[in-house]
This record gives C-alpha cells, structure tokens and sequence, in this order.
C-alpha cells in the first residue's frame, strides 16, 4: 500500500515552488515556514527567490530586531535581487517650523545593514512621518561616499504622512546618485533635490504633493525632464509656481506614451514638451477657471499636436488614443468666453485626433465637445450615414472616426446627449451624474480632495445641436469657504 501523500512528500522543486509564491503574498513567510517542520526549514532556506521580498518597521536607534530580520534575509538571497519596504516609525526629530536648521540627522539601526547590502536591494520603498526621516534614512543607506556603480537600485518610491508640516530644512538634504533608477514614485516629497542629478535609465515617475504643501518651482521639473530622454509615462499632481523656463528649448521625450498632468500650470508644461509617441493624455486644470483658460489650453494642445506629427526617427506611434480632460472648458468658435481672433482651435484638436479612441469629461460640461463629434465634415453623407452605420466610409467622415467610447462625469445630463447618441450610434457613451461632485459632505474623510474642492464650475453656454443660439442651464451652486485655511489655486475673482 502507497504512503499518503502529505505537502511534506512533495518534491522539493515544487515546495520551493509554493513557498516563493506565499512570500509574493506575505512577505515574512519564509520565516514563519522556517519553523513548521526540519522539512520546510531546508527547503525554505535552499531557495533565495523565496526571500525576495523583505518588510520592515525601522525605529530609531540600535533596533535589534530590525537588524537581525534584515541580516537573515540577505543572508538567505544569495544573488537574488530583494524589493525592500521600510515602515518608519516617527524619530525623536521636531515635525513642526519650517525653518528648522541645525537639527541632527535620526539614527536608524537597519540602515547600517541595508547599507552594507546595496547591491542586493532592486527596489525600496520607504514610507515615513516626514520628509526630514526619509531623505535622512536614505542618505544612511547609500553614502554620498560609496561608488555609485554599487547602487543598483532601480525602483524607488517614497510615501510621507501628508499630516506632517514640511519644512524647508528637510528639503536642503542632499541625496546621492542613483544612476541605475528605472521607477521613480515620490508621494508628499520635494524633488528640488532631483534638478541636479541625471536619469539616463528612469522609464517612470509619478510625483504627487497635497494643497498645502510648498509648490515647487516650474524650472527644477522641467531641468529633471531634461536629464530624462528615456521617459516612458509621467504623472505630475501638484501646485507649480510659474516662471520663466530654464531655456526656451523643447524637451524632446521621444519614448514618452503616458503623460498625467493636474496642476495649476498646465499650458505652461504642454507649451515645452515635444512627444512624438504619446498615446495618453491627462489633463487635470487646477487653475481651469482663470480668464482665456480654454484658448490657452486649446492653443497649446494645438501645439503639441502639430509637433507630434513632425518628422522623426523616434516617431513610432500613430497619435493619441486616449484623451482625458478634467476641468478644462472646451469652447465653440464664437463663444463669448474665447477671443475676437479665435479660429476654433478646440474644433481643430479635436479633429485632428483620428487616432482617439477613448474621451473622458469630467467637472465641465461636455456639451461643447459633443456637437464638434457629432457634427460630420461631410453634409452629403451626413443625411445617408445611417445607410452605412458602422461601416469606414461613414466613419471616416467623422471627427475621431476611430472614436468608440466617451465618459462625461457631471452633476447634469448634457441638452445633446440624445442629439449624438442618434447621429453616432457606434460610438458607447457613459454619462455619471452627482448631485454636486465638489461638495465636501459627500466626500468620505479619507478622500476629500482639496485641490477639487476650489474648483468651482459652471455649464459652459453650449447648444443643444449645432447651429442653436440656446445655451444649456448654468451651474451656480456656491462652493463652501469655510472648510479650513487653505490656499485657493484660482487667481481670478469669481463673477
């Protein structure tokens, strides 16, 4: 009679197997398996892919603890790279004045381990209490001091607590050379400290900052892309002071495909960029409701499309397939809210688009934007569409004739909704309808956005079909003022 077959019985290749699987799952598992069986122990500890992952909590201070986790686990890895994350807990450091000066770096008993392990961490992410800990653990980590081929790190990603006030010494912390760095995540940080540095290898970065922290200025992201020429996808959230640029030269990201902009300048960044590959486009206006907001914006859209389509080497792409805009009024040509001289640059983007294939509208009315889609270059096959619905005769005389699905977010169903659904059938329209998407009370306290909540929005005049002179009903609902000392993005006084 066959013995029973227990998980114990199983060749050692395929327990090996399940126990990296359950390190992907729960990282401290290689530990705890250790100690199940005499059988777990020497499986767990002949396979290095398994210790692949490690967590910490780092305390100020020798932290035993700390250190012999850290120890065991490079220990195990062999020459397998580990993805590190350090839980910090908040140092003895003062977290308020934003002046602070003279304040003694924390110690962290970890980071002396880490240090020695460089070239074994593939990526680190820190969260901490403040910005001071973070860049003050990592200057721990890797010392201005050691040769920076040693540093292989190539994802890195910061998370701050967005309770804690910045202070403007944090930000003076130098930070050393990381030439190897693919992914870049700064979540609550500065990145004055990145403007000196270059990223020949850096494919991703995400950059995100709450209200009220300090903007930085328009010059350090604009000096960071410069050293970027790899950049595949990049997200800004964050206020920016404007200024002059750096240098009136376009910043060439030929490889760049994903592009997320929400912040108060928007025109500003769009107006340098040269990108002949991008293929998605956010744009979130903080400052949406300034006065000639949607000529500038629609003007320099205009712009990047114009350089998209420039001979290139790089260009690889056919244009944009997604488009997304949030906050940014698209207005007819003749529209009271654009200039004497406006020659419809908003029904001239968005023509130009034929590669589009997703819209979404979100915060403004969308009205607008619909009639230039629904509207056919050609009145002749405008009557006998329905003839030849679906079919790319029909299709391609239509503005984005690839066009397949719009998103409209806002607190009321646009006049034309019907009007299009009728004359593009094949295109699926979603519509999502609130009652009032920027009052607070609505918002749960752990996703209030307050770079949202100052942004108050009006229906833009926009027919119900072409050629109508009756605008949609206006949305006046004022926004609450008294929701805290924050700053308001908006420099124009509202009417």
């Amino acid at each position: 009679m066959d013995s029973p077959i227990t998980v114990e019985t199983l060749p050692i290749e395929i327990l090996g197997e399940i126990f990296q699987q359950l390190s992907l799952v729960y990282p401290d598992a290689p530990s705890l398996l250790s100690r199940v069986s005499t059988t777990f122990n020497r499986v767990v500890r002949s396979t290095p892919a398994a210790w692949g992952a490690l967590h910490l909590v780092a305390c100020e201070g020798d932290d035993t603890v700390g250190r012999e986790k850290a120890r065991l686990w490079f220990s195990m890895v062999g020459t397998c790279m580990v993805d590190v994350t350090i839980t910090m807990k908040a140092s003895s450091a003062p977290l308020s004045g934003f002046f602070l000066t003279d304040v003694p770096s924390p110690s962290f008993g970890v980071s002396d381990i880490l240090r020695h392990n460089t070239n074994l961490i593939g990526s680190l992410r820190l969260e901490a209490a403040s910005e001071f800990d973070a860049r003050s653990f990592v200057n721990a980590v890797y010392r201005g001091e050691d040769l920076p081929d040693t540093h292989v790190l190539e994802s890195f990603s910061v998370k701050v607590s967005s309770t804690t006030p910045p202070t403007q010494f944090a930000s003076s912390i130098a930070v050393p050379n990381l030439p190897n760095l693919r992914n870049l995540n700064l979540l609550n940080h500065s990145i004055a400290f990145l403007a000196s540095r270059q990223f020949d290898h850096l494919l991703h970065m995400s950059v995100t900052r709450p209200i009220r922290f300090p903007p930085f200025p328009l010059a350090s992201l604009l000096q960071i892309l410069r050293s970027a020429p790899l950049l595949q996808t990049l997200s800004i959230e964050s206020r920016i002071l404007d200024g002059a640029p750096d240098s009136g030269n376009l910043i060439h990201l030929p490889h760049l495909t994903q592009l997320s902009l929400r912040t108060n300048v928007v025109p500003s960044i769009l107006s340098l960029l040269l990108l002949p590959n991008l293929q998605s486009l956010q744009l979130d206006d903080l400052n949406g409701r300034r006065s000639g907001s949607s000529q500038e914006t629609g003007s320099v859209l205009r712009q990047l499309l114009v350089r998209m389509e420039l001979p290139s080497i790089h260009r690889a792409g056919t244009g944009l397939k997604s488009l997304e805009l949030i906050g940014v009024e698209v207005c007819l040509k003749g529209d009271g809210r654009m200039r004497a001289d406006d020659d419809g640059v908003w029904e001239w983007c968005i023509k130009r688009m034929k590669s589009l294939e997703v819209l979404k509208v979100k915060k403004v009315d969308p009205s607008a934007i619909l009639d230039i889609l629904g509207t056919s270059s050609s009145t002749l096959l405008c009557g006998t569409a329905q003839q030849h619905e679906g079919s790319s005769l029909a299709d391609s005389e239509w503005p984005c004739p690839r066009l397949r699905h719009i998103t409209c977010t806002d607190s009321a169903v646009p006049l034309n909704l019907d009007w299009f659904r009728e004359k593009r059938a094949n295109v699926e329209v979603v519509v999502d309808v609130g009652s009032n998407l920027f009052s607070p009370a609505l918002m749960s306290p752990n996703t209030v956005d307050f770079l949202s909540v100052y942004t108050d929005i009006h229906r833009s005049p926009s027919s119900s079909k072409p050629g109508s002179n009756n605008p949609s009903p206006v949305r006046t609902t004022p926004l609450s003022r008294h929701f805290g000392p924050w700053v308001v993005l908006g420099h124009e006084k509202q009417h």
